[in-house]
């Protein structure tokens, strides 16, 4: 299975570079990172004159061929986004519209097609952070899986056909026997999605984002995925209670009190913004100043002012 050789390593390392200072916040897209990789391989003396590609071409199955050894490999580059917590490496593949008919998938067809993919590697550049001692470096992970890692139904009818509530196909769904996922959703012009068990793939090297401060090793330990999701707005929790003074007047009952002792006496506010409030841990009458709050239990713990 082609890999890039160090040349090319080096070679790719200084053009991310390059790209990164000028886009500082976005990552490579997959087509930057393909043209990247392929002029990093091609300036590889050993790879010099043996690798095929051509700008924008859509080809079907690679994004470019090269000679290794004494055959041509084909290879298909995309970006990919670690999912650490499933150990999977997910990706993002062709979009299948032309075979969709009465808005539904010719699944032989669709089967056919992706049995037929000729690229022999598929090499990824998730973003990862790695960490070198303290210091965390942002970058890209070089990701190489083999084509025997891609399986297919050997039948339409292993697709599993997923519908919405309204009853439309909301998704067309394989998992293969070695863990492989492959799903196409329809309202994503029939793109198909893969998963791809972590165990599947070969990890190579760490590509960093910028000229690091730290020597690199070849063998680091990836972290943390870059890639963020969109923040979920939570409601605004005020930073402390409120403080706040209360007036309260109460008769104890005529029996022994210590001083200590823990009692519940009334407290009216209107309008309460913490609905109906108990006083506790009141020495003797007299004015107060509100310590703590629990709203769960919508309860007012006072001390003596």
């Amino acid at each position: 299975m082609f890999q890039i050789d160090k040349c090319a390593k080096e070679k790719l390392e200084q053009d991310v570079h390059q790209y990164h200072e000028l886009f500082q916040k976005n990552r490579c897209s997959s087509s930057e990172l393909e043209e990247l990789l392929t002029r990093a391989v091609g300036h590889s003396p050993e790879y010099q004159g043996k690798v095929d590609w051509e700008s924008g071409s859509h080809r079907t199955g690679t994004d470019f061929d090269v000679v290794h050894g004494d055959m041509i490999e084909g290879a298909s580059v995309k970006s990919g986004v670690w999912k650490f917590k499933e150990s999977m490496l997910e990706l993002s593949g062709y979009r299948l519209g032309r075979f969709e008919e009465n808005n539904e998938l010719r699944l032989v067809d669709v089967t056919s097609f992706l049995w037929a993919d000729r690229s022999d590697v598929t090499i990824a550049f998730p973003e990862v952070t790695a960490r070198v001692g303290s210091v965390l470096i942002p970058g890209y992970q070089l990701v190489y899986i083999p084509k025997e890692s891609f399986v297919y139904p050997s039948s339409v009818e292993e697709w599993v056909v997923e519908r919405n509530k309204q009853g439309a196909i909301a998704a067309y769904v394989w998992e293969a026997p070695n863990g492989l996922k492959a799903r196409i959703h329809p309202t994503l012009s029939y793109q198909i999605w893969w998963k791809v068990p972590r165990s599947l793939c070969e990890v190579g090297d760490f590509i960093s984002k910028r000229p690091s401060t730290v020597d690199i090793p070849e063998k680091i330990t990836t972290t943390v995925s870059v890639a963020k999701k969109k923040a979920v707005r939570k409601p605004r929790q005020p930073k402390s209670l409120p403080k706040i003074e209360v007036s309260i007047n109460y008769d104890l009952p005529e029996i022994p009190f210590d001083r200590d002792a823990e009692v519940s006496v009334g407290l009216r506010m209107n309008p309460s913004p913490w609905g109906p409030l108990v006083v506790e841990s009141i020495p003797s009458p007299g004015k107060f100043k509100v310590y703590s709050l629990e709203t769960e239990k919508s309860r007012l713990i006072v001390a003596s002012s």
